[in-house]
């Protein structure tokens, strides 16, 4: 199957990627540390009082 772009010509782009859904279900653990490296700083806030 070949994709066209906007202009009417073919897509030579680099490859599309997998999903984020993907992702998580391949690297469970990966997902699991980015979420509390990103959470970190807003759960910190919370969490002390």
């Amino acid at each position: 199957m070949q994709c066209i772009n906007a202009s009417g010509r073919p897509y030579t782009g680099p490859a599309p990627r997998g999903s984020l859904t993907e992702f998580t279900t391949l690297h469970p653990r990966t997902t699991q540390k980015l979420a509390v490296l990103l959470l970190r700083h807003t759960l910190a806030s919370l969490l002390d009082y």
